[in-house]
């Protein structure tokens, strides 16, 4: 379910309703827009807790998700643009009475804004509670977080792990039993850690009639069918004496055929379970095989893997500045930050084989990339088509992508003319091409020259890339250049409109000039910022006394040489965790 949209604006409300003791005007209608969305996200946890899978659910998490969004924007541009700078009180409003009309038809638009999204999002809230969760889902509380993690590592029949050693003597040991219709030998038990997987996880055989009854009298009828059957059942990872205990009344028939196969680390269960039964002890491997096995893990054929490796440490920068982990989890996980959370999700995929490690730090041996397998690529983007999570866009689909309306997340994966995307709401703009490829350059070149004697010099090769998304993407959170190229003259001043920004990536962007502008100061939400540009002229980089003003910033990286009129204050930054290229020679 859609947690983290709601999550991060609540988390937003909570942070302006500390920040400021009034809300100058807006209380009221801020309140009841932190109430409705504080009902929605209790309506969602119920729903995946258990395990709901209704039409009706499936379609409102996307219109949840954009009124949270549009939440989110409403209550931080107050936060920036109003709440910010009144919190100096009386003396303050002094010094800006002339900034008293602008701000006063800044406030009745950003109130009236909240209204409508409070009337939105009060008529989704009808049309919700008309559903009863609990009828929807299945009967009885939903499943704990610790039976979630255990379902979550269930395997399925048809994925084949092709790292299997040393077990064909364990298996026709084992058939030998199974086939041996002479002995009284009803169950066999293999007792092992993490060896042997579930082969029987469909759980469709049961019928809507049969998922209906009671507990006692299915159980009856399952105890029939194998008394009248010859089948193998097999029960896997029971965990204790206790959890078979409320298996047997299932199995408890005389004459039958049938045999049970379960598996467990227990091997007091298999005592338990039957007197006469069989127990299998697992053992290691040797030297031969364990090295066998290593190989195939450890270097497995890659042609089945998108070439492009995944590094971990920006990755989880990217999920921080969206809101897609937060810090507050369930009990036991107190006290981690966002990315302690998102190295642990992602760390959870590892194991269960939805990535790939590919390279690791070599003294802490944490993951440093991975790559993720195509048929898993194809399920992430299938899923984020269906539920509007991202678009990505290339020459070809420009067109489509100018009539697609309320974008949130643009990945371009080959330069087009990014005119052509028209939501105004767009939160997250991802370049994986060069800002400018070679033969894109070549066709613009002329152009350019003749711009500088008709233009001011500010435009001078500044394309029209940034004019335009300093102009209509007001909202941005995320701007990030994956493969740098040629950006202009300078980076604009204009830069700084962009006051939502949480991660900004410059890395390798190539500028005519070296200065950066003073303007990045008024990104005071950035989380992220790199600023490993190359100049043209020079490869000392300037680097303007305003980073000081970002108190949230978490991860800076400094250009790789600094001018030598470059002078920091970095004394404010007390959520820093990373700092790349500083050097003290630059420090105040």
């Amino acid at each position: 379910m859609e947690f983290s949209a709601v999550s991060s604006a609540l988390k937003t409300i909570g942070e302006l309703t500390q920040e400021v003791m009034s809300l100058w005007g807006v209380d009221e209608q801020v309140q009841g827009l932190a109430n409705e969305l504080r009902w929605m996200q209790s309506f969602l946890k119920v729903a995946d807790a258990r395990r709901v899978d209704h039409e009706v659910i499936r379609t409102s998490v996307v219109e949840i998700r954009e009124l949270a969004y549009d939440a989110e924007d409403a209550i931080e541009t107050f936060s920036l643009k109003v709440a910010s700078k009144r919190k100096d009180g009386f003396s303050n409003c002094i010094k800006r009475s002339d900034c008293f009309l602008k701000e006063g038809c800044l406030l009745h638009q950003i109130k009236s804004e909240i209204e409508k999204i409070t009337v939105r999002i009060k008529e989704l809230t009808r049309q919700l509670k008309t559903y009863d969760v609990s009828k929807l889902g299945a009967d009885g509380i939903g499943p704990s977080s610790s039976t979630e993690r255990r379902e979550s590592r269930r395997s399925y029949p048809h994925v084949m792990d092709d790292n299997i050693v040393g077990l064909d003597k364990d298996i026709k040991k084992l058939v030998s039993v199974l086939v041996n219709e002479g002995s009284e030998c009803r169950v066999l038990s293999i007792c092992g850690m993490g060896v042997w997987e579930d082969i029987l996880s469909d759980r469709t055989i049961l019928s809507e009639a049969d998922k209906k009854m009671k507990v006692e009298n299915l159980a009856e009828k399952l105890s029939s069918f194998l008394e009248k059957n010859k089948c193998l059942v097999i029960l896997d990872d029971i965990w204790n004496t206790e959890a078979w205990d409320s298996l047997k009344p299932a199995f408890s028939a005389r004459e039958t055929r049938s045999k049970i196969l379960l598996t467990s680390r227990n091997k007091e269960i298999v005592s338990h379970a039957d007197r006469k039964g069989f127990l299998y002890e697992l053992q290691c491997l040797n030297y031969e095989q364990s090295w066998e096995l290593f190989q195939k893990i450890a270097f497995p054929p890659t042609n089945s893997l998108e070439d492009y490796e995944i590094p971990v440490d920006r990755l989880i920068q990217l999920w921080v500045a969206e809101g897609i982990v937060s810090s507050k989890l369930e009990e036991g996980d107190e006290g981690q930050i966002e990315e302690d959370v998102a190295e642990r999700y992602l760390m959870e995929f590892v194991e269960r084989c939805m990535i790939q490690v590919r390279e690791r730090d070599v003294a802490t041996l944490k993951m440093r990339s991975f790559q993720m397998h195509d048929l898993m690529r194809d399920v992430c983007l299938s899923k984020a088509k269906q539920e509007k999570f991202l678009y990505i866009a290339n020459q070809s689909n420009a067109c489509q992508l100018a009539t697609s309306g309320r974008v949130r997340r643009v990945s371009v994966h080959k330069l087009f003319p990014i005119q052509c995307i028209k939501s105004p709401c767009l939160r997250s703009l991802l370049f994986f091409d060069a800002f400018l490829p070679d033969e894109e350059l070549e066709k613009i070149l002329l152009l350019t020259m003749l711009r500088y004697y008709y233009n001011h010099e500010d435009e001078f090769f500044n394309p029209l890339v940034w004019k335009y998304m300093f102009n209509n993407f007001n909202f941005l959170r995320v701007l990030d250049y994956e493969r740098g190229g040629v950006a202009g003259g300078k980076l604009p001043n204009n830069i700084g409109k962009l006051i939502h920004l949480r991660f900004l990536r410059l890395k390798d962007l190539n500028f005519w000039c070296s200065k950066l502008p003073s303007s990045l100061g008024n990104l005071r939400c950035l989380q992220t910022l790199d600023l490993r540009i190359i100049g043209k002229w020079s490869n000392s980089i300037h680097v303007p006394n305003v980073i000081w003003r970002m108190e949230k910033l978490r991860h800076l990286y400094l250009p790789n040489k600094c001018s030598r009129k470059t002078k920091l204050k970095l004394g404010t930054l007390r959520n820093l965790q990373t700092l790349v290229n500083f050097n003290t020679k630059n420090c105040i």
